[in-house]
């Protein structure tokens, strides 16, 4: 999950809204992933809809990179 959470928040980052096909994940993974991130500090403001017509695909809208968040970003783009 380490690399998943690396993609995110490159692309957050880089103001792309990233979804679980994005990232290769399924609903589950995805939601436990980005709950990491919001209680590792790294996003804030974070709203998760899913499309029930593709099971893998899900939207995360309004996501934003804390400072902690875009520091590590920014670490990931080197």
């Amino acid at each position: 999950m380490a690399d998943s959470m690396k993609k995110m928040l490159r692309m957050l980052g880089k103001g792309k809204t990233p979804d679980a096909s994005d990232l290769s994940l399924g609903r589950e993974e995805f939601v436990a992933l980005v709950t990491s991130a919001v209680n590792d500090g790294f996003v804030e403001d974070v709203y998760i809809s899913f499309c029930d017509s593709a099971p893998t695909s899900s939207l995360l809208s309004g996501a934003k990179l804390t400072e902690k968040g875009r520091k590590r970003a920014k670490g990931f783009f080197h």
